[in-house]
């Protein structure tokens, strides 16, 4: 049975288990208990737009460790470039003023790696950003006196929000924390491939949503299976007729798996029966090509990201050139 079959045939016969117990229809959500409740990813779907709830599944999804590589390689790829500061006129004035703004980023608190990850982190993971520059005075040094910048600091897209007249321009910073409409010269706004001139952009993960859901749910079923299949089937055998030790061999075997050991009333018995192999090949093979696909999605290639399985199966170099156009476009 192949990995999406093997869903299908998963959520199929749960949903008829969980109608028959009570709980509803089989459209509600599946849950499985390995030690408590599992509670599978909602599906928001893509064609609502970049909504609020699609930002905050972003957030989730940018846990996985696949998405995570990713999206730090991405960031630290282009944080790692040389800075390079151009004069807006060629003259003495104009290169002071290029190496100024040099060291006024360089020298900066966390230096160009902090100020990449706040401006691009959240800003590949939710289509924009929104951040503040934050300023100190210089004491010592050729500066000394002037205002140099100290950090920048990224805000939450869920409590501060952005003012647009009709032509989609930014006019205004609101926040939820108070009332006052900030000057978008206070912020640095970023946004990734707008579409439209529409301020918040495209997330990187937009593309590879489905398969980070299917990745989130294909890693609990493969939970469950191990589960099921790689521990023995504890039958417990008692007396006809007893029905107290029934119930205190029903309870002890319940807590067995967990426990590793049992004790059980002398009239009863147990038998352990090891059920056909069933191996989770089918959801190994269909959590590579996810994370393949995720890769594709975020850095325009996998094979010089994802580790070996066999044969090589392409040239990684032409994968890395492919990523290198997602690097010289963010910087």
């Amino acid at each position: 049975m192949g990995f999406l079959a093997k869903v299908g045939h998963f959520i199929e016969n749960t949903g008829r288990a969980i109608a028959g117990g009570g709980f509803g229809t089989e459209q509600k959500m599946v849950q499985m208990a390995i030690d408590g409740s599992i509670p599978f990813r909602p599906y928001a779907d893509p064609k609502e737009g970049e909504s609020a709830a699609m930002r905050a599944a972003y957030r989730t999804m940018a846990k996985e460790p696949a998405v995570r590589a990713c999206l730090d390689t991405l960031v630290q790829s282009i944080s790692s470039l040389d800075l390079e500061t151009i004069p807006g006129e060629e003259s003495d004035r104009g290169s002071e003023i290029a190496t100024f703004c040099n060291d006024l980023i360089t020298q900066s608190d966390e230096g160009i790696l902090g100020i990449a990850e706040a401006i691009l982190m959240p800003g590949y993971e939710e289509g924009f950003s929104i951040s503040e520059a934050v300023w100190r005075t210089e004491h010592h040094g050729k500066y000394t006196g002037k205002r140099m910048l100290k950090q920048v600091k990224p805000k939450p897209s869920d409590v501060y929000w952005m003012e647009v007249d009709k032509f989609l321009d930014v006019t205004g910073i609101r926040s939820t924390l108070t009332t006052d409409l900030y000057s978008p010269e206070e912020f640095i706004h970023f946004r990734n491939q707008p579409k439209n001139n529409y301020p918040t952009g495209v997330s990187v993960l937009r593309a590879c949503y489905r398969a980070c859901w299917m990745l989130d749910t294909a890693w609990k079923f493969r939970a469950i299976a191990m589960e099921r299949y790689s521990l023995p089937l504890l039958v417990g055998r008692y007396p006809l007729g007893r029905t107290n030790v029934q119930k205190a061999l029903y309870e002890t075997l319940k807590k067995a798996r967990g426990a590793g050991v049992l004790t059980i009333p002398e009239e009863a018995m147990v038998e352990a029966i090891t059920l056909a192999a069933r191996g989770t090949a089918d959801f190994e093979a269909g959590i590579r090509d996810l994370k393949e696909d995720i890769a594709i999605a975020i850095l325009g290639g996998s094979l010089q990201t994802l580790v070996g399985y066999g044969a090589q199966r392409g040239d990684t170099s032409q994968h890395a050139a492919q990523g290198e156009l997602r690097v010289w476009r963010g910087s």
